[in-house]
């Protein structure tokens, strides 16, 4: 799953971007910061019962060109970090607090959390994330990008940690406009498909229950 980081070469820090600001050696203006994921309406914090199944959230793993804040961008086969934006933390942390976020709206039933102490019993989930990236799939740069998200997830039952499922899953997002704005938009709309995603393959394959709420991505590839 893992790509060469060979390619990214000279191409890093690179600006493709119609609009992005920061200077390549410094001396600019400062990096514009996004977020990602679900975001949690105030006040529907859910209390965790100690009565209810565990599912723990493992730390994701990223490839080694996506392990971190910048954003990635490729085209023609070269990949090229987005000048002037970054997340406001890791990517992989990040897909953690959406993937615990979306989980808990989907599965009432299990008390998902991120935390390692009491996850004793119950399941396990490893996630393995190969692309998170910007796709352009035409020959210019103005044209708008695909967000692409793809990995493993494998499911695991405590405390044995015996395999109880895995599975590849993709999503594809397009965006609007080929603009940084737009950009983070369409990664926020591809990582609640995601995570939404592997919800309802927990649910359905492991736990034998059918999926909880409506389908969030009902077009995606």
């Amino acid at each position: 799953m893992r790509r060469s980081t060979a390619r990214l070469g000279g191409f890093a820090s690179l600006c493709l971007l119609a609009g992005c600001v920061g200077g390549l050696l410094g001396g600019g203006k400062p990096d514009s910061l996004y977020r990602f994921g679900v975001t949690e309406p105030a006040g529907t914090t859910k209390r965790l019962s100690s009565a209810q199944p565990t599912l723990l959230v493992e730390k994701v793993r990223f490839a080694p060109e996506i392990d971190g804040d910048r954003m990635l961008a490729v085209h023609e086969g070269s990949a090229r970090y987005i000048k002037g934006v970054r997340w406001v933390t890791s990517a992989p942390s990040l897909i953690a607090q959406a993937t615990v976020r979306e989980l808990q709206s989907r599965m009432p039933g299990f008390r998902v959390t991120a935390a390692q102490e009491g996850a004793r019993d119950g399941y396990s989930l490893a996630l393995t994330i190969g692309q998170f990236e910007a796709q352009y799939d035409n020959a210019s740069m103005l044209d708008t990008p695909t967000i692409v998200i793809a990995g493993d997830a494998t499911l695991y039952q405590l405390p044995t940690h015996t395999v109880v499922g895995q599975r590849h899953f993709v999503t594809r997002v397009g965006a609007t406009r080929s603009r940084a704005g737009e950009i983070v938009a369409a990664f926020d709309r591809a990582t609640i498909c995601y995570t939404a995603d592997i919800a309802d393959w927990i649910t359905t394959s492991a736990a034998g229950q059918p999926p909880s709420g409506d389908a969030v991505c009902p077009t995606r590839s």
